[in-house]
């Protein structure tokens, strides 16, 4: 709606200004006035009515259904009852060691201290999910709340224990700018629920994303950014280091303020280097991404990147790119963090000081960041002197203030100064001072915000107190401005004389008001009246009002319409890709020729392709134990037919329709491929779209990675080493052959079998081979080339990087970089070794007794340039030569 009404108010504001403030207007123009509005608002009100109408229609036609599919509803959502409950209940009934898991082996702390019924505990809607946990808006005690749970791949005992802490550390806090926490619910260790208060305008990226930079004045942002520091300060003074500090765990409320949350990761300050970095990257400081080494400065530097965000409204970096001009990778912005080689952005209207404050910030060095307490201070002094009303006198404004605050008001008076200009080609300059020897101002000026008759303009000079020592000044040439003059002026669009007066202030301001006795005139030559940032109004016989209000209310309509209408249709796809979910039998005949609710026809928004044609039933696929898990899927023992195999499915936490969609692509891949160096897949099963199974064949001895570490140098022949890669680079050549890049080649994905031999998996990133950049990265990083770092170009050549990573791993028996440390002495943290791989400065190790020519290989696969590297038939060439010689 509001989208409408910007369009409706966006008619040029100097039409109404200058009709209301002018006392000689015609009968004419002013029916005209009525007229325009009247089509505006009649066609608004007509474009909002079909819609009420038509969404009341479908509301009709759908209870029906609504009645027919809520039996499945409760049976997933029941009430009182979180889906994560429902899962965490089907594992505890289906015997699972995670749900039966005994409480003795959990240290719950102060819980019992937190604790709330359960029962009384409502969950209504999911809001939001990350990579451990889900938010949902519920009710506790009468009032909204919101419900914290784990993701269903994360109830392990590590990720309970986590949850449990950061429970444990919420219930400590109390302050005003930290979220509250209202309890802890939960029944058994695996549906833990953490109960928060609810914050109605949701977190700060968003409300930054959706608000422009006009509705949310500096003043707004000065408080917002202050409750921050509060909040900061509160938890350094408690040596708690937040730890991941972005504008996503900001939250905002429209009668509470703006309150830091999400302490998953927060741990207390310790001289000791800390865990592996755990903030997103982007507002990550350099110390953790180069040495991972945590202390409170690290939270500085990520406030200064949350001020950049405040003053552009977009996540940091997100208008930089490469030389090819494309947006920049996170893995780019890290090496350049690290190595001190970028800032965020900030625009031109951003107040120096703010933008100054921002950058001590972002110090590389962290001892020489401000503490918060400092930067607390630095903002309480800003938006703790408010500028009083301003009087008039002979067109000079004067201010009653204390003497003491006039250092720190100053800075303040000036921007909250519009200044009022004769029409000039130079632009008008806003002098800014600090300490006191006195200045003059020699230009007009009006109060910002006051909309009074009584506001103070003057083209006098403005004299500020002794003491003030003018140290610089800025250009603003008004650019948007609004514009009124005097009745005895001129047609403006054809100056060819002299005008009395005349007043430019910002749009933004509001409705100027028009005081002729506070307007000496000034004198304006006609050659000066191009540069002049004026509104020019041509007053001709045609009425411009009536075109004006007719045209902005049939744009308005067909924007509310043509809205609407999209909104309709994303609604139904979600609604018909849910109902299916819903309304398809938990079983179903699973042959070729089913034509239920689940078949590829009667589901809408899925690209099934050929997933027909390797389609088996399920009834004759049985899954038992989990033997891997990944971030999107995981892999089951299982047999059909007496066969053993593989089967994998998406987590239950995957299934949206971007998900499945990945899913099918990746089986209809691995569908095409007919190669005995690449996991054979036998079939694929499913009786709804959200119970996919892709069976595949089983390898008995596991994926390289574990092997690697169950085995020795010394009890790996280099015979049986050489035929693995061998194996590998002859998968490599056939995908290559198919213009395929694997593009997540690693020691995990390459799969051991005492009698097929060595084959690779693990196609759920795969993609054809195109010249144009591919989404950003996605492979493992220790295992990633340098091009995709930096600028996230995929060839076939990132896979040849990927199989010199493996052939030291071949050699060494363990992962690459995992014997290199910092300066320090401490492990390198993958961030790190990002930042070092970019530069070129890093390479994996190998033993002194690995062959030589499978060194020279292994360097000839890493080199720097995609266009050095071999491909993958000739690395199986060269193999195969030294492996028979």
């Amino acid at each position: 709606m509001a989208l409408f009404l910007l369009v409706l108010l966006s008619a040029p504001l100097v039409v109404a200004q200058r009709r209301r403030q002018l006392n000689d207007e015609s009968p004419a123009l002013s029916t005209g006035v009525v007229v325009g509005v009247s089509v505006a608002g009649t066609a608004l009100l007509a474009a909002i009515g079909f819609c009420w109408f038509a969404r009341y229609r479908r509301r009709q036609e759908t209870a029906f259904k609504e009645d027919l599919i809520i039996t499945a509803q409760q049976r997933l959502y029941p009430a009182r009852r979180l889906p994560t409950q429902e899962i965490a209940e089907s594992l505890h009934h289906s015997g699972s060691a995670l749900a039966t898991m005994s409480s003795a082996t959990l240290d719950y702390g102060d819980l019992d201290l937190l604790r709330i019924a359960a029962a009384d505990v409502v969950a209504t809607r999911k809001l939001a999910s990350g990579a451990y946990g889900e938010i949902f808006l519920g009710e506790y005690d009468g009032k909204p709340v919101a419900i914290k749970t784990l993701l269903t791949g994360h109830s392990n005992r590590a990720g309970i224990q986590s949850f449990i802490d950061e429970i444990n550390l919420l219930g400590r806090l109390d302050s005003p700018y930290i979220v509250s926490l209202i309890g802890a619910a939960w029944t058994r260790a695996t549906n833990l629920q953490c109960v928060l208060e609810f914050m109605d305008l949701g977190d700060l990226k968003e409300f930054l994303a959706k608000t422009p930079s006009t509705h949310f004045p500096w003043q707004s942002k000065l408080e917002c950014a202050r409750n921050i520091a509060e909040g900061l300060v509160y938890l350094h003074s408690l040596r708690v280091i937040h730890r991941d500090l972005k504008s996503r765990n900001v939250l905002l409320d429209s009668v509470k303020g703006t309150k830091l949350t999400d302490f998953g990761s927060s741990r207390e300050a310790t001289t000791e280097t800390m865990t592996v970095g755990v903030g997103t990257y982007r507002w990550m400081a350099p110390e953790i991404l180069k040495y991972n080494q945590y202390t409170v400065a690290a939270d500085v530097y990520s406030f200064g990147i949350i001020l950049s965000e405040l003053n552009t409204h977009v996540v940091p970096y997100s208008d930089r790119t490469n030389d090819r001009g494309q947006g920049l990778v996170d893995t780019a912005i890290m090496s350049m963090v690290i190595n001190d080689e970028i800032r965020p952005t900030f625009t031109p209207e951003c107040p120096d000081w703010f933008r100054e404050l921002a950058l001590q910030c972002l110090v590389h060095d962290p001892t020489g960041r401000p503490t918060m307490m400092e930067l607390l201070l630095s903002i309480g002094t800003l938006t703790s002197i408010e500028v009083p009303s301003a009087s008039v006198s002979h067109g000079c404004p004067r201010w009653p203030c204390r003497k003491h605050a006039i250092p720190e008001m100053l800075g303040q008076v000036l921007r909250s100064l519009a200044v009022a200009a004769v029409a000039s080609a130079a632009q008008v300059s806003l002098y800014r001072g600090a300490n006191y020897t006195g200045a003059t101002l020699a230009f007009p000026i009006v109060w910002s915000g006051n909309l009074h008759e009584d506001w103070a303009v003057g083209f006098a000079s403005l004299r500020i107190p002794g003491g003030v020592e003018v140290i610089g000044y800025e250009h603003d040439s008004f650019a948007g401005a609004s514009a009124i003059w005097s009745t005895d002026m001129p047609d403006m669009g054809n100056w060819t004389d002299d005008v009395s007066a005349l007043v430019i202030q910002p749009a933004g301001m509001g409705r100027p008001q028009w005081p002729p006795p506070l307007m000496p005139p000034p004198t304006v030559a006609s050659e000066d009246a191009a540069g002049a940032n004026v509104v020019i109004i041509d007053n001709s016989a045609g009425n411009i009002e009536l075109i004006v209000g007719v045209s902005v209310g049939c744009t308005a309509a067909v924007a509310f319409v043509v809205f609407y209408v999209i909104l309709k249709r994303n609604k139904q796809r979600e609604r018909t890709f849910k109902e299916a979910f819903l309304t398809s039998p938990s079983h179903e005949p699973s042959n070729r020729a089913n034509t239920g609710a689940s078949s590829p026809s009667a589901t809408a928004g899925l690209r099934w392709g050929e997933l027909d044609v390797l389609r088996i039933d399920a009834d004759t696929v049985v899954t038992n134990s989990v033997i891997a898990s990944g971030a999107y899927g995981q892999v089951a023992l299982g047999t059909y037919r007496n066969q053993v195999v593989a089967v994998k499915t998406l987590l239950p936490t995957k299934n949206t329709r971007a998900d499945i969609q990945s899913f099918i692509d990746e089986i209809n891949l691995m569908g095409s491929f007919q190669c005995p160096y690449v996991v054979e897949l036998i079939g694929v099963a499913w009786t709804r779209p959200s119970s996919l199974q892709c069976v595949l064949e089983y390898m008995d001895m596991g994926d390289l990675k574990d092997h690697l570490a169950e085995t020795t140098p010394a009890s790996y022949a280099w015979s049986a080493k050489l035929r693995v890669a061998q194996s590998i680079a002859e998968g490599l050549a056939y995908l290559h052959s198919m213009q395929i890049i694997h593009r997540d080649l690693k020691s995990r994905n390459v799969l051991l079998d005492s009698v097929k031999g060595t084959k690779l998996t693990d196609f759920g990133i795969s993609r054809e081979d195109t010249q144009e950049t591919m989404t950003i990265g996605v492979g493992t990083y220790r295992w990633m080339a340098p091009e995709i770092l930096k600028e996230n170009l995929y060839t076939v050549a990132v896979d040849i990087y990927s199989f010199g990573m493996i052939l030291s791993e071949l050699d060494t028996h363990h992962i690459p970089y995992a014997d290199l440390t910092s300066a320090k002495g401490k492990p390198l943290v993958d961030t790190a070794i990002m930042g070092m791989v970019i530069q070129g400065t890093i390479s994996p190790s190998f033993r002194p007794d690995c062959p030589s020519w499978l060194h020279a290989l292994a360097l000839r696969c890493i080199a720097s340039s995609p266009d050095d590297r071999p491909s993958a038939l000739e690395l199986a060439h060269t193999i195969k030569q030294h492996a028979t010689a």
